[in-house]
């Protein structure tokens, strides 16, 4: 069921054209292209049993990530609107068509790292959900 839900969040954030770029499950060792993102399954507990099902509430992070090219603030303008448009998307579908009993976001973050392949910006959203297993 995780991967089940990491593919679905990958795929309802890939039907807005905007958000259209590469996904992954984990960071790549070396991105190919930017921008990108990424869905990373950061776990969670079980909460309680009702006969052989249990409700586990997951995190998932989901990030994006753009190289800056020059020192206009458009990478940065970009990101932001790609998170706005990412969070959006997981609000008006909460159930992620059916497939949780429901999630919302947890936080959102943003951060920047200076590496080999330039300067790199980074949102992150913290995704809660709560599936039935």
């Amino acid at each position: 069921m995780i991967k089940e839900i990491a593919d679905k969040i990958i795929e309802l954030l890939k039907s807005d054209q905007a958000l259209n770029f590469d996904w992954y499950f984990e960071p790549p060792v070396r991105a190919k292209t930017f921008p990108y993102g990424f869905v990373d399954f950061a776990g969670g507990p079980s909460e309680r049993v009702v006969g052989s099902k249990s409700l586990f509430t997951y995190n998932f992070y989901i990030v994006t990530i753009h190289r800056k090219r020059s020192d206009t603030d458009e990478t940065e303008r970009n990101l932001m609107d790609w998170t706005e448009k990412a969070l959006n998307i997981l609000r008006s579908n909460f159930t992620l068509d059916g497939l949780v009993e429901d999630s919302r976001i947890m936080a959102v973050e943003g951060d920047y790292a200076f590496t080999d392949q330039g300067n790199l910006i980074a949102t992150r959203i913290t995704l809660q959900v709560k599936v039935w297993l």
